[in-house]
């Protein structure tokens, strides 16, 4: 059955005017404590014909609770995401239209809901919500996420790298950014012809069953090559990790379908950024592969040149992240020669043992960039952390048959993926690198309260939509 349900603050004037109307629920409506909200049918108290249902909630958090500054968050913001994600599933199985009346909630209510109301499945047997009628920019915020979730939790089998460049096909042409987004795909054969050795010794594994391929998304690629592009991304997309020949464990192997989060987060966060509008040239970078075990495998001990001509021995094959994208920054770098250069991936156990699922890392030498990517998920209300990028954290790993190790067995593992990384960057001078190994997962280092169930959270998704539409208003 179609509803039509409209969901107001307490506070709401034009509430408080229809007193008459309301007068049966006076005492409810007056009585709601913050964090509270009451459904009304209009059969019985609202003459309105337009809505079956109104909701009334009270999201005075400000004023009847004590703020924790410690936190790293706007408390009153998540309390009232939380409450959103309440009232969401208290209302599921309704399909129809929810109307949120423009007033100070408005925005959040639309993002809240939205991010609340996401679902891995289709068709029968997908969850029922009402959809917001005419979405406000927060709706293809949130909107960009679900889509970075819906493809990260579906399993490997369905999303290699192939399917994953027909999902983000789909997406554009979703958002109708067809004229704004170019989509370039390059296949192994272009990898070889690069020298990309550095990827390739990671996909090497599965060449021939599910081919691996560099996905590069053009934003306002400009006719003139001599033009860089503000920003250049790198997003890990393993899309499956079983570790390789240093093969994970049975608990973690279930949860590698999620390597590619990095990926899928840029993706979606580079096409809703286009949605809402961008003036800039930008570039996204998604190398798409799988780490799996065989006779072409990769093995402990092995040498690999990447594109760059380090070598670098293979100390461990279930390090693949690096190796992957150890390539694409150098290509990035010097193909594009970008202002900022910016790469994303869940990389290191190190991170998640530093922070869980509680927050981000950041690691730069680059204050301005550092400080302009943390005001980023200041804005989407997320928490990142810088860490440190100490020269003698990569010295202190000696290499007696390369330039490099691909992991080195020391307490640093976060900071040395940084320091790893940054090697293949030809020296740029702005260049960060993010790990999200363990903000990506929701409920598994820790649970977001508004977020509906699913394995990726599709985190930081708009906080890099934060960041790149405040990037996008500089000169």
């Amino acid at each position: 059955m179609m509803s039509r349900i409209i969901a107001v603050n307490r506070s709401f004037h034009d509430l408080l005017i229809i007193s008459d109307q309301f007068s049966a629920v006076r005492d409810d409506i007056s009585g709601l404590k913050s964090g509270e909200f009451l459904t009304i049918s209009n059969k019985k108290y609202y003459d309105d014909e337009k809505f079956d249902k109104m909701v009334i909630y009270n999201s005075d958090f400000e004023k009847s609770e004590k703020l924790d500054k410690r936190e790293g968050l706007d408390a009153v913001k998540s309390k009232f995401y939380k409450l959103v994600f309440q009232i969401a599933q208290s209302l599921k199985g309704k399909a129809g239209k929810l109307t949120i009346p423009d007033n100070k909630d408005k925005a959040w209510f639309e993002e809240a809901w939205t991010l609340s109301t996401y679902g891995y499945r289709t068709g029968k047997n997908a969850d029922t919500y009402c959809s917001i009628e005419n979405p406000s920019e927060n709706v293809i915020q949130a909107t960009a996420q679900n889509f970075a979730r819906k493809i990260t939790d579906q399993p490997a089998n369905i999303c290699t790298p192939a399917s994953f460049i027909k999902s983000v096909e789909e997406f554009v042409s979703e958002q109708e950014m067809g004229s704004k987004i170019e989509l370039i795909t390059r296949d192994h054969n272009w990898l070889k012809e690069k020298k990309m050795g550095s990827f390739l010794s990671i996909a090497q594994g599965s060449i021939g069953h599910v081919d691996p391929y560099l996905l590069e998304i053009h934003v306002n690629k400009p006719e003139d090559k001599s033009v860089r592009p503000k920003v250049a991304f790198i997003g890990k997309g393993v899309t499956f990790d079983s570790g390789g020949l240093n093969m994970k464990g049975e608990e973690m192997m279930m949860l590698m379908k999620l390597d590619m989060g990095g990926a899928a987060n840029l993706a979606a966060a580079i096409v809703a950024s286009a949605k809402i509008g961008l003036d800039g040239y930008y570039v996204v970078l998604c190398g798409l592969t799988e780490n799996m075990p065989g006779p072409a495998s990769v093995r402990p001990g092995d040498v690999v040149t990447a594109m760059n001509g380090l070598e670098i021995e293979v100390t461990n094959t279930d390090g693949e992240g690096r190796m992957v994208m150890a390539d694409l920054l150098y290509y990035a770098a010097t193909e594009f020669k970008p202002k900022h250069l910016i790469d994303m991936a869940t990389l290191t156990g190190g991170c998640v043992m530093a922070f869980g699922g509680f927050g981000s890392a950041v690691m730069s030498v680059n204050d301005d960039l550092v400080d302009k990517i943390q005001a980023g998920f200041t804005k989407a209300n997320e928490r990142v952390w810088r860490m440190p990028m100490w020269p003698g954290i990569l010295a202190d790993a000696k290499c007696k048959f390369s330039d490099l190790m691909n992991i080195h067995k020391h307490a640093c593992s976060a900071s040395y993926a940084g320091l790893f990384l940054e090697n293949f960057t030809d020296e740029h001078p702005s260049y960060a690198h993010i790990d999200i190994a363990g903000t990506e997962r929701n409920g598994l280092f820790s649970t977001v309260d508004y977020l509906a169930p699913g394995l990726h959270s599709g985190r930081p998704t708009r906080s890099m939509i934060e960041f790149i539409l405040a990037l996008d208003k500089e000169d």
